[in-house]
């Protein structure tokens, strides 16, 4: 079974063999694996005494899962969010430097999108300001005379109710 995973079972059986004495060719050939194999399991039992394989190393995770977390739930409250406002959020309040490629995979592993924001605005924030700014309360009372302004439809197309045509 060459590039198969060798389970227990069959490590502690070439152990075994191994350490009654048998040939490294007679073990291989009886349980179907390499030769190759059947050293690196006698080597792995020299030098740790265990036949499970040893744990691979890797980078240290940048967030630990509680911040992780956290910045998933700042995504999911505010969607219009990207990942350059999640790392910048991230620097500014978890004294936490990362890019935005590492909060594009975080906001991917957690199902949500990673280069644009999850809902995008039909009209920018600053021209939402503007418009706010433009619609003040009206005092002069220009549409309470006509009687408000009501979408009414008239012949096929929309009129202001009390304007004179």
């Amino acid at each position: 079974m060459p590039g198969k995973y060798k389970s227990g079972e069959l490590r502690k059986l070439i152990v075994e063999a191994k350490q009654r004495g048998e040939l490294v060719k007679d073990i291989a050939e009886r349980y179907h694996c390499g030769r190759n194999t059947v050293q690196r399991i006698w080597k792995l039992w020299n030098d740790t005494y265990s036949v499970k394989p040893k744990k691979k190393t890797r980078r240290p995770r940048k967030t630990i899962h509680g911040q992780a977390r956290l910045l998933v739930q700042q995504v999911k409250k505010d969607p219009f969010m990207t990942a350059v406002d999640l790392a910048q959020y991230a620097q500014d309040n978890l004294v936490l430097n990362m890019t935005a490629m590492t909060a594009r995979r975080l906001l991917i592993a957690a199902g949500l999108r990673g280069r644009i924001p999850a809902k995008k605005p039909w009209i920018s924030k600053k021209n939402r300001m503007a418009r706010l700014k433009r619609v003040e309360p009206n005092p002069s009372g220009y549409f309470k005379r006509f009687g408000g302004v009501n979408a009414a439809k008239n012949e096929g197309r929309n009129q202001i109710q009390g304007l004179p045509d």
